[in-house]
């Protein structure tokens, strides 16, 4: 799940870039790498609150 999240986001930024033309330079890159991270982070968050969610309704 962590993995296709992450290529869906590289996607995204990728065709972004591409279509504005973006010069590729340090801070591009380390806003690709934050945007990244912030993907990775929120798709945790999403799978942790389907799970809390799971859960409660088993323990009913």
């Amino acid at each position: 799940m962590q993995f296709i999240i992450t290529l869906i986001a590289a996607l995204i930024v990728g065709l972004y870039m591409y279509k504005k033309k973006v010069p590729v330079n340090a801070k591009s890159l380390f806003f690709m790498v934050v945007f990244g991270i912030f993907m990775h982070a929120l798709s945790d968050f999403i799978a942790g609150f389907i799970e809390g969610i799971q859960s409660s309704m088993n323990s009913r």
